[in-house]
């Protein structure tokens, strides 16, 4: 369990089961906490970092990040 650097909700980086198969983060994959909407990356130890101005760039552009948010967004309204 990590903070988010953001709001410091406590979050959980273990391995997880995405559509009932195993998932492990890797290296660079975004990070979205799920009560403040802030993004971050995983680092290669599965801890969590901010993101680089290039990734931040980069993760706004995405498509599955958009969507990402906008779930969030529509979750909480």
């Amino acid at each position: 369990m990590y903070p988010c650097p953001d709001c410091g909700k406590e979050l959980d980086t273990s391995p997880d089961t995405v559509l009932n198969e195993p998932y492990v983060p890797q290296e660079g994959d975004i990070m979205l906490c799920p009560q403040c909407g802030y993004l971050m990356a995983f680092s290669h130890d599965l801890t969590i970092r901010e993101l680089t101005e290039k990734e931040a760039r980069e993760a706004v552009l995405d498509p599955l990040v958009r969507a990402a948010l906008q779930a969030r967004k529509e979750a909480l309204s």
